[in-house]
């Protein structure tokens, strides 16, 4: 399994995926939590998670263990790097390039708009959520090679 870390200045998305791609589970969280959710994730349990989580299931979900951390380049990384290192934790940073604008699009395709809403062009549409997560999620595909430019 993959991690992908989106890092920002107050919060940071993150998400657990399959090296087909698919996600098991993402969320946004605190960044001054990043230590708790470390701690979380190196048992595999997912029962405090709830208050973290926006996609997939967290109900009786054992997690995988980590094969890769993916970190993003870009606001936050070296806050987050150095909790890493700290850690004995090894990760890649990888580039963050329109994964913002990406996760957008991860999300209208997740929860495709209803009525009227569909009307509404992409480019104008504001998720009602934070994305970090699917940010992360994004890091995580371009690093599979599973999306192309777009």
């Amino acid at each position: 399994m993959l991690v992908g870390i989106d890092p920002g200045r107050e919060k940071f998305g993150w998400a657990f995926v399959k090296k087909d791609g698919s996600l098991l589970l993402s969320g946004v969280t605190p960044l001054p939590e990043f230590n708790e959710w470390l701690d979380a994730i190196g048992s595999g349990e997912t029962s405090g998670f709830e208050n973290w989580v926006f996609e997939g299931k967290d109900d009786e979900l054992f997690l995988p263990p980590v094969e890769k951390i993916l970190l993003g380049e870009g606001t936050g990384m070296k806050k987050v790097a150095d909790i890493l290192r700290s850690e004995n934790l090894p990760f890649d940073a990888v580039s963050e390039t329109y994964s913002t604008l990406r996760a957008r699009k991860l999300y209208w395709a997740l929860h495709p708009p209803r009525g009227l809403g569909r009307l509404v062009p992409l480019s104008f549409r504001v998720p009602p959520r934070p994305i970090d997560d699917l940010a992360a999620w994004r890091l995580v595909l371009d690093f599979l090679g599973l999306f192309g430019e777009d």
